[in-house]
């Protein structure tokens, strides 16, 4: 009798908490809800503003208007006035449920306690959501269930499905969408993320031409570093990615299994930046080119410098200018860091270059890197480039450097024609002309000395060091005699 005396208190009690906890949770949701908007508010081309959040007991409401601020370019017609920027608003809709145990949502959630489980829906004119759900076959346009866990780190997957639809608006053309699905995840304190997505494809289809993308896969994992800056590791593979001309119907741009391979790191203080990419194939202009590869590390790069750019680039954007007060900004921004930039001797190596073509392959290497020592950062002028120095070595098929320098001479003598000074000369005249004027100039760059060539290839070897340049040991003047 007694130990039932004590259950039912016990009970009670339980059953109290049980009821409380997920308008406590609520509360607890809201403002780590209104903490997330505010920190994607601060900087950057996106805002969010909470038009309507209703808590309720066991779930809330959020509407929530989503601005996006597109660059025009134009500058504006007097300094101060107005910002040459475009903004797109549209409003997205979500359901909150609280925990710690949501049961509507127990599928998501799993079994394990939870924050909340937060469910993001476009929230459009009845008209629109009609035509997308119906180019969506049926299916909404967006989903987009976020579960919030009671650290506040969160796991967000997306689906967004294949439609179809006119973009007029931004640009006059037609917009295939053929699906993304995807998982992103978040350190409550926002210091680690992994993505996962992938992009069926997509493509915009208009009467000046197409751009089609397709088979889009990006993995990522990002940690911020000691100095604040978000490092870690990314891969993207693109299938196939192509540009149509809607004239000619001519596909002059092709690339087919491009990677494209990322990593980051910090060490006392400083960066090292490493790229990797790789072309199974593409067309140029006509021209085959691939595989292709090329390997990229930059070392030594000063992480509290950085972290400056970063913040006056986040600052920059903030303030709306238009595209080119943001660029003339960014350059004063980077001239001012620029010694802080360089104090550490950065260099930058490029580990491979290579890429076949129909007439051979070309191989390369080389490195550029600014030696500090004796380094005045507060010298005027470009004193900073006697600081540098930097090799590269290049093989390149006879073939490629005549067709190279036959591509140049045609550009001059179709110029010339134009003006008239070339007198009477048709297409295969001018391509006469401009293969001999490439054999002759190929000539005299091998008496010179500046290329050396066999019959199955030209060596360039390229030396700069205290401000001088030499090309197959041959010193080039960089600045002209007057």
């Amino acid at each position: 009798m007694t130990r039932k005396l004590i259950f039912v208190p016990a009970l009670v009690v339980f059953a109290g908490l049980l009821g409380v906890s997920p308008y406590w949770m609520g509360v607890r949701a809201e403002r780590t809800y209104d903490g997330v908007l505010r920190a994607a508010s601060a900087n950057g081309p996106v805002s969010f503003q909470i038009r309507a959040y209703d808590r309720g007991w066991f779930s809330s409401r959020a509407r929530v208007a989503v601005t996006v601020r597109i660059p025009t370019g134009r500058l504006p017609a007097a300094p101060g006035a107005g910002v040459s920027t475009r903004e797109i608003t549209f409003n997205i809709a979500q359901r909150i449920d609280h925990g710690p145990f949501p049961f509507r949502d127990w599928r998501a959630a799993g079994w394990a306690p939870v924050q909340a489980v937060v469910h993001t829906a476009l929230d459009l004119n009845p008209q629109t959501m009609s035509t997308l759900m119906r180019d969506a076959g049926g299916h909404p346009p967006l989903t987009m269930v976020t579960v919030v866990h009671l650290s506040g780190a969160s796991d967000t997957r997306i689906g967004i499905p294949a439609f179809r639809m006119p973009i007029g608006a931004i640009l006059p053309g037609t917009l295939a969408w053929k699906g993304l699905q995807g998982r992103v995840e978040m350190a409550g304190d926002f210091s680690r993320s992994t993505q996962d997505l992938t992009l069926v494809g997509v493509s915009f289809l208009g009467a000046a031409g197409a751009v089609k993308i397709g088979d889009v896969h990006l993995v990522g994992r990002g940690q911020r570093g000691a100095s604040g800056l978000m490092l870690g590791s990314s891969t993207l593979h693109v299938g196939a990615f192509t540009v149509t001309n809607g004239r000619t119907g001519a596909t002059p741009v092709v690339l087919r299994d491009v990677t494209l391979q990322s990593t980051s790191g910090e060490s006392d203080g400083a960066v090292t930046l490493a790229v990797n990419s790789r072309v199974a194939h593409m067309t140029l202009g006509g021209v085959d080119v691939g595989p292709a590869e090329y390997d990229v590390t930059a070392r030594d790069l000063d992480a509290a410098a950085l972290v400056q750019f970063q913040t006056a680039l986040q600052d920059l954007r903030s303030r709306r200018l238009t595209q080119k007060q943001l660029q003339l900004r960014l350059a004063e921004q980077f001239r001012i860091l620029l010694p802080a930039l360089l104090h550490r001797s950065p260099e930058v190596e490029i580990r491979r270059l290579s890429f076949k073509t129909p007439v051979g392959g070309v191989q390369g290497h080389g490195q550029v890197k600014f030696d500090a020592t004796g380094y005045d950062a507060g010298a005027a002028g470009n004193g900073w480039l006697q600081h540098l120095q930097g090799s590269a070595d290049l093989q390149i098929p006879p073939v490629l450097v005549r067709s190279l320098l036959a591509h140049q001479a045609r550009a001059q003598l179709a110029v010339a024609r134009q003006q008239g000074t070339l007198g009477e000369a048709d297409d295969a005249r001018l391509t006469m002309l401009a293969g001999l004027m490439a054999k002759q100039r190929m000539q005299g760059l091998e008496a010179q000395g500046l290329l050396r060539c066999t019959d199955a290839r030209c060596d360039l070897a390229l030396r700069y060091r205290n401000g001088t340049l030499s090309v197959n040991d041959h010193v080039i003047p960089l600045h002209p005699k007057r």
